[in-house]
């Protein structure tokens, strides 16, 4: 169960499409407190957050990191991880969507405050608010942290909606998911949106990462997450030797 602290004019999503708003300001803090503790049990977790309600349900596609599916995550507020929880992450409008419920049986969707939410993990993918991490004037949202070491490696994920209208898709539609990966070295971000700009960036070390792409059959611009893991992991080990 989760407490869900609402702060001005934040309502409840429903997939019956039916609702419930409160609306609040900050002098009604501790009666709030007090009201969502009793509709939604006092548990583990405080965080701003308002009705989430996809802008293009009827398109084709989603808007949505990897799949429509809920996964499995967490989420960090003010250093706090708060673990076992149910969430999407909408690349297009960059919001992580908390799914929760009340009175043990309705499921509610709550798209989650920027401006709390610090990171959150999404299966074993890892996101940080770039805001909160020094990046807000490079991203506007969240990025994905692929690889840490000597250096890191995060990943933007962009996917928009297209406003084209045909037989095929009579509610325009989704475009696929672009993802562009950035070193982040001493404070100073680069980057890596292809397989020149990898070489570029480990020139010195660039036929040691041509064969180690070459041996592991890896495409940079198709690669997976695992496969980008272990080749950032293997240029951490070579430039650091």
């Amino acid at each position: 169960m989760v407490w869900v602290f609402l702060i001005l004019n934040v309502g409840i999503y429903k997939p019956a499409n039916s609702q419930n708003s409160n609306e609040v300001t900050s002098e009604h803090v501790t009666l709030l407190s007090e009201y969502t503790a009793k509709l939604y049990g006092t548990d583990d977790i405080l965080v701003n957050g308002r009705k989430y309600l996809p802008e293009h349900y009827n398109a084709k596609g989603d808007p949505y990191f990897l799949s429509d599916k809920w996964a499995d995550g967490s989420i960090v507020i003010d250093g706090k991880k708060y673990d076992e929880l149910e969430l999407l992450y909408d690349i297009d409008i960059e919001k992580a969507i908390l799914k929760t419920t009340i009175n043990d049986s309705t499921d509610v969707f709550l798209v989650l405050n920027n401006d709390v939410v610090e990171s959150f993990y999404l299966g074993s993918h890892y996101f940080l608010n770039a805001a909160k991490h020094g990046l807000g004037n490079e991203f506007p949202g969240f990025v994905e942290q692929l690889y840490t070491g000597s250096f890191t490696v995060l990943t933007r994920h962009q996917k928009s909606f297209v406003s084209e209208y045909s037989k095929n898709t009579p509610n325009g539609f989704y475009a696929s998911t672009k993802s562009t990966n950035y070193i982040l070295n001493h404070g100073k971000l680069f980057k890596l949106s292809s397989k020149k700009s990898l070489f570029e960036y480990f020139t010195a070390n660039k036929k040691e990462v041509k064969n180690f792409l070459r041996r592991n059959k890896i495409k940079y611009k198709r690669a997976t997450f695992i496969q980008l893991n272990k080749l950032f992991e293997f240029c951490d080990e070579i430039t650091s030797s």
